[in-house]
């Protein structure tokens, strides 16, 4: 979006964030997105970034717009903006959770899994593995296990 006067308050940069969401949102069809990155083009050609991942997959643009609310409110721009751009990125098709009838332990599976996910999305590549035998009958101990990375 693009300020026909560079902007200075945080006021004007909360309701450009709020015309942008709204905007994105009837763009992901219901879907939901992992990561949020605020980029402004600043007064004299400066740019300024600031990526945000999200502790669990977000539908709700309101949601969204608290949490660019925050960063813009815990930030000092070093200069004006004329420009401010919205980017969503791990866009999933989650869309609601179904409880089980063993919540407990399905429930610790499904926060292990979203844990998994988030540090996917925040470091683009997988973090968690999970050992895996491999040749059990292998005098070398090394042979024997193997490490592979964990999909939830």
């Amino acid at each position: 979006m693009h300020f026909p006067a560079a902007a200075v308050s945080i006021e004007a940069l909360v309701v450009a964030c709020r015309r942008l969401l709204v905007r994105l949102h009837w763009r992901l069809h219901g879907r939901a997105a992992r990561c949020m990155r605020l980029r402004a083009l600043l007064w004299g050609g400066r740019s300024w970034e600031k990526p945000v991942t999200f502790h669990e997959a977000v539908v709700d643009w309101e949601r969204m717009l608290f949490i660019a609310k925050s960063v813009l409110a815990n930030t000092t721009l070093p200069a004006p903006v004329e420009e401010l751009a919205i980017d969503l990125s791990g866009i999933t098709e989650e869309r609601g959770r179904q409880a089980t009838l063993f919540a407990e332990k399905a429930g610790l599976k499904r926060q292990l899994g979203e844990t998994v996910r988030q540090l996917r999305a925040h470091w683009g590549r997988p973090l968690v593995s999970r050992v895996v035998e491999v040749e059990p009958w292998s005098r070398l101990p090394e042979r024997r296990h193997a490490l592979i990375d964990y999909e939830p």
